[in-house]
This record gives C-alpha cells, structure tokens and sequence, in this order.
C-alpha cells in the first residue's frame, strides 16, 4: 500500500516539477502522479511515478485527467491523496483591452475552470472511496492584489480562491476528512518570471520591480517552495479554506 498518492499538475516546470522531483527523491513509499502537457521527464521513470500528458487548458484534457486518476485511485490502495494543484498561465502581459480573446479565454480555463473541476473531482472521489484528502492550491498575491497589466492572471486567481473557499466551507458539512487550502509562493525564479521581466514598461507598469527582485537575487527557489509544501501537509496550521502567503509565514 502507498502512504499517499500524491497528484500534481503542471508537474513539468517551475514549481509543479520541483514538488514532483522533491516527492520521487524524499518519499520514496508515496506514489507521485504528474499531469502536464508534455511527456515526463526520462529520468523520473521510477517505480512510484506515474506521469499523464493532458492539456488541461480544454475540457477533454480534463475529463481524460480524470479518468487516469480513477484508475489509479482504483488500482493502488493507499492511506491518503494529496493534490497539489498548480498548473497554471500568466496569460498575455497587456492592457485588458489589448489582449485577445482567445489568450483570455485560455487563461480563464487553465486557471480557474480545470483546477475548480479537478479539485471538486478529487473531493467526491475520496468522499465516495473514503480516504482522506488535502488539496494545495497554489494561488498568488496577485489573487488579492492588482497589476497593470495582469487582468486575466489576478481576475483569474481571486476567482479560483473564492471557489476554493466556497468549496472549503461545503466540506466544513461533511463528516470527512477533507481539507483545502491556498498557498502563495512569493516570487519564485521560475520561467514564467523570465517572460515577466522580458516585457516593458507599457505591457506591464511594475516590470523594473521585478526586474530589481531578480538582479538582488531576491527570488524564491522552486525547491525551497516544494520543501515548504512537503513540510506542510498535514500541519494543522493550515487550516481548511485558509490562504497562506508564503512571505508572510517566514516573519
């Protein structure tokens, strides 16, 4: 039996690749599914990994995400599931009446509608399986905070923190062991910072801020974010429906 099975998404850069290399390295009696567009990485081909190349940015990616994880869920008997639900887009760096619908729409999807479907899935399939779940969103400052020029990425945030909310009290009625909260990473050196910084000052107001964070080196490391996530889960300080700023929890 696998202690946890632990689903990741995005689990092919930045911080969804850090958490599932951190897993398949410290928790080798967990079994580590990574979701992402693009195949897994060669060397992760381990016993305990099993990796599922979906977009998640359209429905199809989403139900056939679904359909994997039921499977797994049904073939491997576990003690617990652990979602960390990260997959994610910055979305084009621009105006909100520059920016194209379709890159909006994309946005939109990828960032609220998938991991609203995706967690909601997992809260009904360990209700109905009974084992216990706890889901990690990675949310943002940006969730609570607006930015010139990230309208879909902040609408998109606060919109998935107020359904993980709304969800976290639903499962407050439930007599289960169901938890779900946000985390915000800080600014972490990631690729999605290199296309930030990458901009001017006309597509995004605070690029010079940013671009200061780095050169101060002043960036979180995806690493450092997955250890803090792995030293997290099952804490009782991180209460269901909780938001959690990462900068705000080292002071």
């Amino acid at each position: 039996m696998s202690k946890r099975i632990i689903f990741i998404t995005g689990s092919s850069r930045g911080i969804g690749k850090a958490v599932t290399v951190h897993f398949l390295t410290y928790s080798p009696q967990d079994l580590v599914v990574g979701t992402a567009r693009t195949a897994p990485d060669e060397s992760w081909a381990k016993a305990n990994f099993i990796g599922i190349q979906e977009d998640l940015s359209d429905l199809e990616g989403c139900e056939n995400t679904m359909k994997h994880w039921t499977q797994i869920v049904e073939d491997n008997a576990t003690a617990s599931l652990v979602f960390i639900n990260n997959a994610g887009r910055l979305g084009e760096i621009e105006p909100s009446f520059h920016v194209p619908a379709a890159d909006l729409a994309k946005t939109i999807f990828l960032n609220m509608t998938a991991p609203m479907i995706l967690q909601n899935y997992l809260v009904s399939l360990a209700v109905a399986k009974n084992i216990p779940l706890e889901v990690v969103n990675i949310s943002s400052g940006a969730a609570k905070h607006e930015y010139y020029g990230w309208s879909g990425y902040c609408s998109t945030k606060a919109g998935f923190l107020m359904a993980s909310q709304v969800l976290a009290l639903e499962i407050s009625q439930l007599h289960h062991p169901v938890k779900v909260w946000n985390l915000a990473p800080g600014v972490v050196n990631t690729a999605m910072q290199d296309e930030i910084r990458s901009r001017t000052p006309e597509q995004f107001a605070e690029v010079e801020r940013f671009k200061a964070l780095y050169a101060e080196g002043k960036l979180r490391s995806p690493e450092s974010v997955a250890t803090f996530i792995d030293k997290a889960l099952g804490n009782e300080k991180f209460q269901n429906g909780g938001f959690y700023d990462i900068r705000d929890l080292e002071h």
